[in-house]
């Protein structure tokens, strides 16, 4: 648990299982909910299956509707292999991000199971401006370390 004079905003994006040759895409992340930058947590489990590869970029848009387009810089996560296990995060500046963030993950040959998560603090809680986390907490966060932190 986190604890500042803020709220921590922490955002399941997806979590499912894929199997085959198979591309989906997240549901819209509002960059305007988040303040800073946000922590995107990938885990993956790829089966042991010959060509068996995973891949998970990210996206923005204006409208959210259509014209997505690869996030500036590099905001791709490392593919992962068939049988492997993955933990990897990416930190995104979601002040300089479009409005609408997704993720699109893409499986090749075989069986991978994934969640993808976002954490940072929410853009507004009331009429206060949030503190942000330093990249330190942001590792410490998504390493699953519980850390309790109060500011005055």
């Amino acid at each position: 648990m986190i604890v500042y004079d803020k709220e921590a905003r922490v955002e399941s994006v997806f979590s499912c299982q894929l199997t085959y040759d198979t591309t989906i895409e997240s549901g819209n992340i509002h960059s305007a909910d988040y303040f800073g930058t946000a922590s995107f947590v990938l885990n993956a489990v790829v089966a042991d299956v010959e060509g068996n590869t995973f891949d998970v970029h990210l996206e923005e848009s204006d409208s959210g509707s259509g014209d997505w387009t690869d996030i500036a810089g590099d905001h791709n996560f490392t593919q992962v292999l068939a049988d492997t296990t993955s933990t990897q995060k990416l930190l995104v500046d979601m002040g300089i991000c479009k409005a609408h963030i997704r993720a699109v993950a893409v499986a090749v040959e075989g069986e991978t199971t994934f969640s993808l998560t976002v954490l940072g603090l929410a853009s507004s809680v009331g009429d206060q401006t949030p503190t942000p986390l330093t990249v330190e907490q942001h590792w410490r966060i998504a390493s699953g370390e519980l850390i309790s932190v109060v500011v005055e």
